[in-house]
């Protein structure tokens, strides 16, 4: 399932008004790198982009160049994420924003029951944090394992030791193991914090689960991929 989603605004609460980051910490990434003839697209994926920024460096993997690059682009992906959703993983709104981008409805109006909402569903945080800032459609996978490859596959993982470093408590939150997802396993629809949060909104989650086309014996899980 993909959606489009709808434009909406932070208050001081959730996102960061310290100035400690800029307000487009991807957009300043790529405008380093104008002077190289490169012309950034916002509407395009921002990995897809920087894969671009690397064709047109003609930058190989191992070169000293395209590990600067990569490391400024993974701090300014987590900068964005910090801009678009906030730090404070207790912020309801931020929760809340985060169950809209996948479509969660009803929203909860809690924190507890908003975040196991948005953690009941498997989706990339880089290709979230872009559906944010550029409307891009935000896919969503019926497991951890068809997540974990398309995540691979693309390329869409930060450097793990970057993140704890620089994210803030709300993405902290959300941060798992890529190479061996079995190790966040209790998380999953068969734990017991899962079936309480079920059972407190009487069965609803299975209607959403059945719209979205997920098995109801699925195991599902919110993941933004890291080295380890």
């Amino acid at each position: 399932m993909s959606r489009s989603p709808s434009p909406f605004s932070f208050s001081s609460s959730s996102s960061s008004s310290s100035g400690e980051e800029e307000e487009a910490p991807i957009l300043e990434f790529f405008s380093q790198h104008v002077k190289s003839g490169f012309e950034y697209d916002p509407s395009q994926p921002s990995s897809q982009e920087f894969k671009r920024l690397c064709d047109h460096n003609k930058w190989k993997p191992s070169q000293p160049e395209s590990k600067v690059a990569k490391t400024e682009f993974s701090r300014a992906i987590i900068q964005q994420f910090n801009v678009n959703f906030g730090k404070d993983e207790k912020d309801l709104y931020s929760w809340q924003t985060l169950c809209q981008m996948v479509s969660i409805d009803p929203i909860p109006d809690t924190v507890e029951e908003a975040r196991e909402a948005f953690e009941s569903v498997n989706v990339n945080l880089v290709e979230l944090t872009d559906g944010y800032s550029n409307g891009q459609p935000v896919k969503t996978f019926d497991t951890v394992q068809k997540l974990s490859r398309y995540t691979l596959n693309n390329n869409l993982i930060f450097p793990k030791q970057m993140a704890y470093q620089e994210a803030g408590g709300l993405l902290k939150c959300l941060l798992r193991n890529i190479l061996n997802p079995s190790k966040d396993v209790d998380r999953g629809r068969g734990s017991s914090v899962h079936r309480r949060a079920k059972e407190r909104r009487g069965g609803r989650e299975q209607q959403t689960t059945s719209r979205r086309g997920d098995g109801p014996g699925s195991s599902i899980r919110m993941y933004i991929y890291t080295y380890v």
